[in-house]
């Protein structure tokens, strides 16, 4: 990450993908090859939601608000490893920024593939802490809809909503 601290608006620019899913923001973290551009073209193509940015994710803070956006030219273009760089398939009107709620970090590599989940407590950008959950990707599970999962999981969390669908298969989605 590298940081600017301007007096009144700091920025950072991060490696990750942002995405916006139901209206929350999603930065998705990881080594290179863990999966992150993989599962943003499932979560916009197969589940609707929208690309704020991939690979480059230039990030200001206003008060307490982190509000993230692509690299200038980059806007709506998707990397994917073996594939190279392709115009992200919208199924909604763009978007060029976002706030971001929520950090989903993954991790790669099969000897962790059946741990659980994690809410490691936080990951600090620019001063302000966000929720982070830490997922495996073991090369077999659908990170989109893990990722998804994670993010709706984390509003009826927030809300004080645990929600019968969320109860039932929380282990099987989130745990492999």
């Amino acid at each position: 990450m590298t940081e600017t601290t301007a007096s009144s608006n700091p920025k950072a620019v991060l490696h990750g993908v942002l995405v916006s899913i139901n209206r929350v923001g999603v930065l998705i973290t990881g080594e290179p090859g863990s999966g992150k551009s993989e599962a943003a073209l499932g979560l916009i193509a197969i589940h609707g939601h929208r690309l704020i940015a991939d690979d480059v994710v230039e990030v200001s803070r206003t008060g307490d608000v982190l509000i993230g956006s692509g690299a200038s030219g980059m806007e709506g273009l998707l990397h994917v490893r073996d594939l190279g760089i392709l115009s992200a398939p919208q199924t909604a009107p763009a978007v060029r920024e976002q706030c971001i709620d929520l950090i989903i970090h993954l991790e790669a590599g099969p000897n962790r593939c059946h741990e659980d989940d994690t809410d490691d407590g936080g990951h600090e950008i620019l001063g302000k802490s966000l929720p982070r959950i830490v997922l495996y990707n073991c090369r077999t599970r659908n990170l989109a809809l893990l990722v998804e999962t994670a993010a709706a999981r984390f509003v009826t969390k927030g809300n004080g909503i645990e929600s019968d669908f969320l109860r039932k298969y929380d282990g099987d989605l989130l745990h492999g």
